[in-house]
Formats: C-alpha cells, sequence, structure tokens
C-alpha cells in the first residue's frame, strides 16, 4: 500500500502500448483470480487470456494505464461498436483497491470516447457488490443477465452517455 496521505493524487492515466502486455496481463491475473475466487471459478475468461491474446486486444481500442511511480495498477479498455462505448477489463491490482483509481479509469474511458459514442455499457459478475455498487454510483444501470459459465452469471449495465449543453 502506498505511504502518501492521497495516492491516487500520484497515479497518473497514461494509454497502454503493447510494450505493457505482460505486465497488464500480470495485473489481470492478480485481480481477476479474486474475483473469480468469489465464484468458485477458475474458468473466467480474464484468466484464460494468453500473453498474444493480451497483445491483440491491446490493438484493439484504446486501452489506458494507471501508473504509480514506474508500476502499473490499473487498467481498462474502451471498444466502440458504433454508438456505443463498451468499456472492459477495468482492473486495480489488490493493494490499490479501494482508493478511487477504478473511478478515475472510468472517468478517463467515459471522457475519451470519441463523439458518436452516445452510450456507455459494462459487464460485471452478479456477486461483485463493490463493482456493482461502484457502477451505480457512476450512474450505470442493470439492462440484463446472462450465464458466463456454470458458476459466473454476469450482469449487463448501461448509461447515456451526457452531452454538453
Amino acid at each position: 500500500m502506498p505511504a502518501e496521505d492521497d495516492p491516487v493524487s500520484q497515479v497518473r492515466v497514461l494509454p497502454a502500448t503493447s510494450a505493457d502486455a505482460g505486465e497488464l496481463l500480470t495485473l489481470q491475473r492478480a485481480t481477476f483470480l479474486t474475483e473469480a475466487q468469489v465464484y468458485g471459478d477458475l474458468s473466467i475468461p480474464p484468466l484464460l487470456e494468453s500473453l498474444e491474446q493480451c497483445v491483440a486486444r491491446l490493438a484493439q481500442g484504446p486501452v489506458w494505464k494507471a501508473v504509480a511511480g514506474s508500476r502499473i495498477v490499473g487498467s481498462v479498455q474502451l471498444g466502440i461498436d458504433g454508438s456505443v462505448g463498451r468499456i472492459g477489463r477495468l482492473m486495480v491490482a489488490p493493494d490499490w483497491q479501494r482508493q478511487g483509481i477504478a473511478t478515475k479509469l472510468l472517468q478517463v474511458a467515459e471522457k475519451t470516447a470519441p463523439a458518436e459514442v452516445t452510450a456507455y455499457e459494462l459487464s460485471t459478475g452478479a456477486e461483485s457488490e463493490r463493482n456493482l455498487q461502484l457502477y451505480r454510483n457512476a450512474g450505470y444501470r442493470e439492462i440484463k443477465r446472462e450465464q458466463q459459465t456454470d458458476k459466473v452469471e454476469l450482469v449487463l449495465l448501461a448509461k447515456r452517455r451526457r452531452t454538453k449543453r
């Protein structure tokens, strides 16, 4: 855990590149292992992704990394599907959670979406109460549920993009 009084103010959010793939994959495994343990299911897609798949995913759309010093402590991806910004792989290192980094990353993903994006969608596990609360606090509302694996039910959430007046 960082020693500063306000560690989030020390975190910089920068574009991720393919050179970050190894560190992002390590972060992803650490972050999603905690989630998988909640469900007793180690077969969730983020835990099965290979380095090659991670590199390919990084090339598909903007990925942002949260950096503290020289360490990547969080990340988020924004995929564009017509007028919908699909937010994915929002993750924060276990020892940096509950400090506002996920909120900061979510805001960057939303604010950097192209102008044609009029809504955002994301998903999380139905038993991931902290994640669900984060998304509700950010204005997301549940639109449907679906089974991801035998043990994991996903909740799809969405919100409209606010337009500047």
